[in-house]
């Protein structure tokens, strides 16, 4: 993606994404956006509403995401092998596979992600720190993802007034994907995988814990559990895309 600067516009279900010198305008696409009631444990829009009461069926999730405060994103991530269901013009999965190689798609993605938060999800207006999810020291693509999400979003929050700094306060150690994998087998897999850097502190502090996608929920339960057993007061994961 071109470093051309990036601007987005909320409009009803979908942000608009466009970039200008000032002179041309080039049409980036747009991002179909989740929004209204979403499950407080999980994010889960798709509720069901039985007798007055809004009620999310993701129990797996629920165990999973228990020690989290809260799930947030911008929109669903269709995987690569159902990209022929994208809508046309949504440039929301391309650009998150994109962000796998190249940190400038990160640019409109926490742009989105802010302004989504600005509008629907305010208790995001109150984090401390951003945590990204680490990619394995190894990972050639390290800098990319979570970290350059969690750059940009640092940069969002500074541009409203507020000093939102980047905590690298977990490693990943252990460099397994858990794609493909079983539940019980994701469960194992993520149990020794990440560990706490001393050197950081996230005591006291609200953390925004952030990712590009969210699936089965493993990773990020695991992560806010860590960041919850060293001190944070509250961890709330925002992340691009949700997986469907």
């Amino acid at each position: 993606m071109s470093i051309t600067p990036v601007f987005c516009e909320l409009q009803n279900d979908h942000i608009v994404v466009y970039q200008s010198d000032g002179k041309i305008r080039h049409d980036h696409g747009i991002y179909n956006i989740i929004t209204g009631k979403i499950c407080s444990i999980c994010g889960d829009p798709r509720m069901l509403k039985i007798q007055g009461e809004f009620h999310c069926l993701e129990s797996y999730l629920h165990n999973s995401l228990k020690d989290t405060d809260g799930i947030f994103q911008l929109g669903y991530y269709h995987k690569k092998y159902s990209t022929a269901k994208l809508m046309e013009n949504d440039m929301l999965s391309k650009d998150i596979l994109g962000l796998k190689n190249d940190p400038n798609y990160a640019i409109p993605l926490a742009k989105s992600m802010f302004l989504l938060m600005k509008n629907y999800f305010p208790i995001l207006l109150d984090v401390d720190v951003i945590v990204p999810v680490p990619n394995h020291v190894d990972d050639s693509n390290s800098h990319a993802k979570a970290v350059a999400l969690s750059n940009e979003l640092a940069n969002e929050y500074i541009r409203a007034g507020k000093q939102v700094n980047v905590v690298h306060a977990l490693s990943k150690i252990k460099n397994i994907s858990t794609h493909n994998l079983s539940r019980s087998e994701r469960e194992e897999t993520v149990k020794n995988m990440f560990q706490f850097n001393t050197k950081e502190s996230v005591r006291g502090k609200n953390v925004a814990l952030v990712d590009d996608v969210l699936t089965a929920g493993n990773i990020k339960g695991k992560c806010a559990s860590i960041l919850k057993e060293n001190g944070a007061k509250k961890v709330w994961c925002f992340i691009a895309g949700r997986t469907i």
